[in-house]
């Protein structure tokens, strides 16, 4: 069948093709309210698609709208036809895009959003937030809920920070908590529940008021498994302890304990006597594990380098 219109204009051609001026506001029809549309198509079961646009110029968009007034620009929704479907709505996708006949994303009826193909949805805006999510002040649930149900090693959220801005920032204002990790299921023996890698520097915990602990660690297990591991690789302290001016508590590499309330004394622990052996300054303690009577206790009394030791 040849087309039942056909309009067509040059390429010098100004203005354009069809024009549709349409004023009705609805009050002519005996409903109320009376409706009116400037162009109405109606396309009944079993017929293909009721308006087909095909863009082959590279010029400008096949479609540009164009809103001055309050309405909506645009509105999509499945209802029912008193003739054709009365009783029950449409049951079709909202929005669907494809990419050379592959299904890239969609809207379906239910509002979830559906990404087919290798397309990769993004965000980018060069001036401002490339993404806000906000819920009503009277909605108590979740704001956003990521799901991965794949059980591979991919990621289930991923955050590439270039900027020296914060990477992930959560401002808790209210009395939950900032930040909550659970991996308590079988599923996850052996796994660390989260891993935090730095440069030069690891975590920083920081409390605002005094009146609580900065930072604690509690094992709910009764097994063997220790509560807290410091694994040293290099020759700095495993840990230190201060206050505002000083440091107060130190524990070497190798174990030591080389500060106790700010003083630099030694307890350190070894074979053989320390006489000639270990350094440490005036006032250590050395635990001989092969000692004996008398010598599996040593005091540093005199010096300042690895003599002055007596066996108590």
């Amino acid at each position: 069948m040849t087309q039942r219109l056909n309009f067509g204009d040059t390429a010098a051609a100004k203005g354009s093709v069809v024009n549709v001026n349409h004023y009705g506001d609805g009050t002519g029809n005996t409903a109320s309210p009376g409706q009116t549309y400037g162009l109405d198509i109606h396309n009944y079961p079993g017929s293909q698609s009721a308006l087909v646009i095909h863009q082959y110029s590279s010029l400008a968009r096949a479609i540009a709208l164009d809103n001055t007034g309050t309405q909506p620009m645009v509105e999509i929704h499945n209802t029912q036809n008193l003739v054709l479907n009365p009783g029950s709505d449409g049951t079709g996708d909202f929005i669907l895009l494809r990419d050379h006949g592959t299904a890239v994303f969609r809207i379906d009826k239910d509002l979830v959003f559906r990404l087919g193909g290798t397309k990769v949805p993004t965000f980018l805006h060069t001036a401002a937030k490339a993404l806000s999510v906000q819920t009503a002040s009277g909605y108590n649930g979740d704001t956003m809920d990521i799901t991965k149900a794949g059980t591979g090693s991919g990621n289930g959220l991923k955050v590439n920070n270039s900027g020296t801005g914060i990477g992930v920032y959560i401002a808790q204002t209210g009395a939950g908590k900032a930040l909550q990790i659970d991996a308590n299921t079988a599923s996850n023996a052996g796994v660390f529940t989260s891993l935090i890698q730095g440069y030069d520097y690891g975590p920083s915990f920081s409390t605002a008021a005094d009146s609580g602990v900065t930072l604690t660690v509690t094992k709910n297990g009764t097994g063997a498994g220790a509560v807290q591991q410091i694994v040293n690789k290099g020759t700095g302290d495993s840990l230190q302890l201060r206050d505002a001016s000083a440091q107060k508590f130190t524990v070497s590499a190798v174990g030591g304990i080389t500060v106790i309330n700010g003083v630099s004394v030694n307890i350190i622990a070894g074979t053989g006597s320390p006489e000639g052996a270990r350094s440490a300054p005036v006032g250590s303690v050395y635990l001989r594990s092969d000692g004996g009577a008398a010598t599996s206790l040593y005091i540093k009394e005199t010096g300042t380098g690895n003599t002055g030791w007596v066996a108590k």
